[in-house]
């Protein structure tokens, strides 16, 4: 009786022994996994702190170049009103006037900025979709005939046939035409016999929409601003094609550009 006591005894030291290795072999198992967890956190951390820190140098770019945008208009209206108030004999009436005009020009303008700028911000909102709807083309051109209308040295044309009919938001489309356009109009400063033509049609299921210019052309970064979500925001690209990629792929427009026949530049929007 006594030796079987002792086995018994000996076989229950043996099986606390193993299961204290097994214990220590599981707790250095947890301490190792926890380890590479902790260290892969860690290096996710890293890397989101080093795109934190870039998106924060990209945003202060952005608004440095956004405030010289606002600031223009803002300024000129600022600076007629003092020459009203201090100097009202100074201008005739016919200088007056087109000051005005221009001025309400400005502030058209930069009502549709901030506008873009809205309607920018709220595609980088996740839970913000846009509203797909039925939109004729006919009304997209006719808002952009109507506002640039007092463009100067700039001969629109527009063509399209009659009820032609896309499914898309209308005010995102509305705000890539209207930047294209604006685009366009900057482009075309220096151009003798500046035109711009927009064309839609129908090919397959899908509306082909296109700009195009005979102007100098697109600078290549630009173009790779369009192609290229990492591209930052700095004064030569500006900030009117960043709001046209985003919101493209907010509406699923697919956009490209070609080099119109006649020189200048063309963007192709299939929607």
């Amino acid at each position: 009786e006594i030796n079987k006591l002792a086995i018994s005894n000996q076989r229950k030291t043996q099986i606390g022994l193993i299961a204290g290795v097994c214990l220590l072999g599981l707790i250095g198992g947890l301490l190792y996994w926890q380890s590479r967890t902790r260290k892969k956190t860690n290096t996710t951390l890293l890397k989101l702190n080093t795109e934190l820190d870039e998106a924060n140098k990209v945003k202060a770019r952005f608004f440095g170049i956004l405030s010289h945008d606002l600031r223009g208009p803002i300024s000129n209206l600022i600076n007629f009103l003092h020459l009203q108030k201090e100097a009202p004999g100074l201008l005739t009436e016919e200088q007056a006037t087109a000051n005005q005009q221009k001025i309400i020009n400005s502030a058209e303008a930069l009502l549709q900025t901030m506008e873009s700028m809205l309607m920018w911000s709220k595609g980088q909102m996740e839970q913000f979709k846009p509203q797909f709807k039925m939109v004729e083309v006919g009304s997209l051109f006719n808002y952009l005939q109507q506002f640039f209308a007092s463009t100067e040295n700039v001969v629109m044309h527009f063509n399209a046939a009659p009820g032609l009919m896309v499914s898309t938001d209308e005010n995102y489309l509305q705000t890539i035409m209207h930047n294209l356009t604006s685009n366009a109009v900057k482009a075309l400063k220096n151009t003798q016999h500046a035109t711009i033509e927009w064309r839609a049609e129908k090919k397959g299921d899908k509306i082909i929409l296109s700009i195009t210019d005979n102007g100098p052309g697109i600078n290549p970064d630009q173009v790779k601003t369009l192609y290229d979500d990492s591209t930052a925001i700095n004064t030569k690209t500006g900030f009117g094609l960043h709001i046209i990629r985003d919101l493209a792929k907010a509406i699923q427009c697919k956009i490209s550009i070609e080099p119109a026949p006649k020189g200048g530049t063309m963007f192709v929007l299939a929607a």
